[in-house]
């Protein structure tokens, strides 16, 4: 259960948010792992302007690990979601897919592509937003207690609205210690 008052007294989005689920846990071998659940989200406005509706959602997360050092997480789901601005809220449907790979005791990389895609309700220009992402980082720990990384991620915004879509590349040099 969710409850969402915005700031502004004159907000019509204020709302509350029901979600039901029923799924499994498994961990069907040594190397694979996972939860798989699905239900239905309500959503009801508190000034009634708004329609409430009822709304499939799921979720999906697998873990396979074809060895000790090297794993593959699977995610992908169905929701809804607040809005940015723009419509009553957002449905929102991913798959990401992401490799950690540990090369020894001290070297390791990641990798990532995701697909979003998601459907502005409510919105007067029926505005829906795609979007592409891909991602690749090395790490080196320096000591038991310092690592350095580098790493690069892309990501792609393409939307039916003008001016409302994007690219954008980020790249990040890290230096992280623990105590």
């Amino acid at each position: 259960y969710a409850n969402y008052n915005y700031k502004l007294a004159t907000s019509l989005l204020d709302s509350n948010e029901t979600s039901a689920y029923a799924g499994v846990t498994w961990e069907a071998t040594a190397r694979t792992t996972g939860t798989i659940k699905a239900g239905w989200q309500r959503k009801k406005f508190d000034r009634g302007v708004q329609s409430a509706g009822n709304y499939f959602s799921y979720d999906v997360s697998i873990d396979w690990s074809p060895m000790t050092y090297s794993t593959w997480t699977l995610n992908s789901g169905y929701k809804a979601n607040e809005t940015d601005g723009t419509g009553l809220f957002i449905k929102t449907n991913d798959v990401n897919l992401s490799w950690v790979h540990e090369w020894n005791k001290r070297f390791r990389h990641t990798a990532s592509v995701g697909y979003k895609h998601d459907k502005f309700i409510g919105a007067a220009n029926n505005r829906k937003d795609n979007y592409t992402t891909a991602g690749f980082g090395v790490n080196y720990d320096l000591t038991s207690w310092l690592d350095v990384g580098a790493g690069y991620d892309y990501s792609n915004r393409s939307s039916n609205v003008a001016n409302a879509g994007y690219k954008e590349n980020v790249y990040s040099l890290t230096l992280t210690g623990t105590l």
